[in-house]
């Protein structure tokens, strides 16, 4: 799902990896989930819309090293690329 100007106008948002992590974290031990289930790193934005429940975390571009991982590898084949 695309997240819209729409949606962030009536969410929390938050930038940065450091601030998403702690929000992410205290959004789980709200819903009681286990605090563990942020695994990602290098987070650039997160948002959470409380009444629908409905949260998104955008996590940064990696520079590329030129060597693709295999399931990116198999990615491109089945869209007909590369």
């Amino acid at each position: 799902m695309l997240v819209t100007e729409e949606l962030k106008a009536k969410a929390e948002v938050y930038y940065g990896d450091q601030i998403c992590r702690e929000k992410f974290s205290l959004l789980l031990a709200e819903i009681g989930l286990p605090d563990g289930l942020l695994t990602m790193d290098d987070i650039e934005e997160c948002g959470y819309i409380k009444e629908i429940g409905f949260v998104w975390l955008k996590l940064q571009k990696r520079k590329s090293t030129g060597k693709e991982t295999k399931a990116e590898e198999g990615a491109k084949e089945r869209s007909g690329g590369g």
